[in-house]
């Protein structure tokens, strides 16, 4: 994350330091789900993840990133009675009602916003010296990554049920990795249509 600072800076390390310590605060992600209020949840049983050949860009083997979104996603659909069935070498053969295909997209994107951390001492010919304070403008630029996970009925060929988590990127600790993204799966889920319904 760079930080750059436009106009007159009075203790700049106090501001940059203020800035850093809001933006290392957790929040949670933004959560976007929609579904087809015209799909009966209740007749899905089955589901099996949607295979897609590797781009040429790309490395044919799934990273950690992505298994432990498939974990995430098949914790909430077992824990919602749905049950996987596993690929074979025909997808045509597969006995699955549901495909389950999901997206990890980043973007950069760039922040603006006023500090007035910024200390000033000044002189009035009525008062003399005195001090105030003034606006500083703070640009930050962050990281952007955007995870969508899409649920299409696999006989009529039609998405039912799309979940969007979009959130700041906060540094690269794989050890948060695997408990962050299975939290924002498990938040997107509360949102998918009950069975029942």
């Amino acid at each position: 994350m760079k930080i750059l600072t436009i106009g007159l800076v009075i203790r700049t390390s106090l501001t940059a330091m203020a800035i850093i310590a809001l933006s290392g605060c957790a929040s949670s992600p933004e959560i976007q789900t929609s579904y087809d209020p015209g799909s009966d949840f209740s007749q899905y049983q089955t589901y099996a993840f949607l295979a897609s050949e590797p781009a040429q860009d790309k490395k044919s083997y799934k990273t950690l990133k992505e298994k432990y979104i498939e974990e995430g996603i098949r914790q909430e659909l077992n824990a919602k009675g749905l049950k996987e069935v596993k690929h074979s070498s025909n997808a045509n053969t597969l006995e699955n009602d549901l495909y389950i295909a999901y997206d990890v997209a980043s973007k950069e994107k760039v922040s603006a916003m006023l500090s007035p951390l910024a200390r000033t001492r000044y002189y009035d010919r009525r008062h003399g010296w005195s001090y105030g304070y003034h606006n500083q403008t703070v640009i930050q630029q962050y990281t952007e990554g955007t995870l969508t996970i899409d649920i299409i009925d696999k006989k009529e060929n039609q998405l039912i049920w799309r979940g969007v988590a979009i959130d700041r990127k906060r540094g690269s600790n794989n050890n948060h990795l695997k408990p962050k993204i299975t939290e924002t799966i498990e938040t997107l889920f509360e949102q998918y249509p009950s069975r029942t319904n």
